[in-house]
């Protein structure tokens, strides 16, 4: 799995990548931006071929990765054809950088914890050290509800600047 993550990483091959065991119908599309024995990061792309976010993914989840069959050929026409929409390419290095953007930038994240299949805590990154991160928790409706000191070695994906986390960045602020 390494090898093919490998050959996605930093090209411009769109990839579907499957992480879900207990559903494995279920993948994203995107793009690999960086990818190491930990975690593999990976430019979102939608249905529609729009920019969809960034997710991390503990590498030892994935356990199949697509190319180039009709699904993700077509979603490439429409990442062409809305390629204004679909041009964060930000080049990340490494999962620490990802988290601190996401700190810096006050933006929403989506945390899985311990492999569990569901976003267990969704909110801002307050505090970031080696080994735990501070969160400051948001509800589906914006509201603040605490904070969560999560240990680092237990989130097993993260995403954030989807459609879903800038819906509760607007909730958030009003």
């Amino acid at each position: 799995m390494m090898k093919k993550l490998k050959e996605c990483c930093g090209g411009d091959y769109l990839c579907a990548v499957y992480a879900d065991v207990e559903h494995t119908s279920k993948f994203v599309v995107g793009y690999v931006l960086a990818n190491d024995s930990d975690m593999t990061i990976i430019q979102l792309v939608d249905p529609y071929g729009k920019y969809d976010g960034i997710a991390c993914i503990l590498t030892d989840k994935i356990f199949c990765v697509d190319t180039d069959t009709k699904y993700l050929r077509a979603i490439k026409k429409l990442v062409d054809y809305n390629k204004e929409d679909c041009n964060y390419v930000k080049k990340w290095y490494k999962y620490a950088d990802v988290l601190f953007d996401i700190h810096q930038s006050k933006r929403i994240c989506e945390i899985e914890l311990c492999e569990s299949g569901c976003d267990d805590v969704s909110g801002f990154i307050v505090d970031i050290n080696a080994t735990e991160i501070e969160v400051l928790c948001v509800s589906e409706y914006g509201d603040k509800e605490g904070k969560s000191l999560i240990r680092r070695d237990t989130i097993s994906e993260i995403s954030y600047d989807s459609l879903d986390t800038k819906k509760l960045e607007i909730l958030a602020k009003n």
